[in-house]
C-alpha cells in the first residue's frame, strides 16, 4: 500500500522552457510515458482482478465503448484548454 500511496501523489512532469532540444524533448516524453505507467499502477484498485487486469477481459464492444468514452473526456478537456488558451493575453508573449 505504501507504493500505491507514493504513486497517488506522483506530480506530472515539468519540463525545460522554450526551445527544447530533440534530446530534451525525447526526455519529455519519456517522461510522460512514466507518468502513464504510474497511472496504471494506482488504477490497480479499480482494474486489477487479482489473476488479470480486466482490460483482459473486455469485449470488443465494450472496449469500443470505453475508448469512446475516454475520446468524449479528451474533447472536454480540450474545450476548456482551448477556452483557456483563447483568454491569454497574447500580447506578453512577444
Amino acid at each position: 500500500m505504501g507504493e500505491m500511496k507514493r504513486l497517488s501523489m506522483a506530480q506530472l512532469p515539468t519540463y525545460e522552457a522554450f526551445g527544447l532540444s530533440v534530446t530534451q524533448f525525447a526526455e519529455a516524453q519519456k517522461q510522460f510515458t512514466q507518468y502513464a505507467r504510474d497511472r496504471i499502477l494506482i488504477g490497480a484498485v479499480e482494474y486489477d482482478q487479482e489473476t488479470h487486469q480486466r482490460i483482459e477481459t473486455l469485449t470488443a464492444q465494450q472496449l469500443v465503448q470505453e475508448l469512446r468514452e475516454e475520446l468524449a473526456d479528451a474533447v472536454n478537456y480540450l474545450t476548456g484548454l482551448d477556452l483557456f488558451l483563447s483568454r491569454l493575453d497574447l500580447s506578453k508573449f512577444q
